[in-house]
């Protein structure tokens, strides 16, 4: 394609502009023209790039910038969570080329879930059922130590409901949910039944480690 512009796609974390990187503020700043889901743009209401609030489909927001891509216009792509794990950045690098692009990557929501209860993840299988049904069997996750999955309160919430107990029989669950945002809430669930009776969380990352992983009675931080 060779822009003269490369399309700069930024990482904004969890949610909260406090999570947002410096690198992320210089990039949005030096931005003529700015596009991501609604939530992402209200985060820079300040910028006097045009705006591009998206929801739907990818390949609509694809043709969208290319027009001013191919102008020479400066183009920033927001995306949620870190560019590198289940992020809408990939399928932008897929359709304008590596070498049409420049990633910044941001605090990712799995990164601040397991940050928020003391624990490493080095070892964590990461599960995206943010929108849908993943296509993993509950049965393989509970052979990991750790297994991170992302949620909103759509079908994978639906799937997430019918996974979770099998992996509540060795592994104890926390529920982060809306990161970094004014009601965030990380809280220890204690049994499937009062996992079925919470109300689905708009943005959420559950947490489940083996059992011995986090002292016995010891209360979640921030709970």
């Amino acid at each position: 394609m060779g822009l003269k512009i490369p399309l700069s796609i930024v990482g904004c974390g969890p949610g909260a502009r406090e999570f947002l990187t410096r690198e992320a503020e210089r990039v949005v700043s030096e931005a003529e023209f700015l596009a991501g889901p609604e939530r992402l743009i209200r985060l820079f209401a300040d910028s006097s790039a045009r705006k591009l609030p998206w929801s739907g489909k990818t390949d609509d927001l694809i043709k969208a910038l290319c027009a001013p891509m191919g102008q020479g216009v400066r183009v920033v792509a927001l995306v949620s969570g870190d560019v590198g794990a289940f992020s809408l950045a990939s399928r932008l690098v897929e359709a304008f080329g590596k070498e049409n692009c420049r990633l910044h990557p941001g605090i990712s929501s799995f990164q601040l879930a397991f940050a928020r209860l003391c624990v490493p993840w080095e070892n964590a299988r990461l599960v995206h059922a943010h929108g849908g049904d993943p296509g993993v069997d509950p049965a393989g996750l509970s052979r990991e130590r750790q297994v991170a999955v992302a949620l909103d309160a759509g079908k994978g919430w639906d799937w997430f409901l019918r996974a979770a107990p099998e992996l509540m029989n060795t592994h104890d669950l926390h529920l982060c949910a809306d990161l970094s945002l004014e009601d965030e809430t990380v809280v220890a669930v204690a049994s499937a039944a009062d996992l079925a009776a919470m109300p689905p969380p708009r943005l959420a990352v559950a947490v489940f480690l083996r059992r011995g992983r986090l002292p016995k009675n010891r209360p979640p931080p921030f709970a």
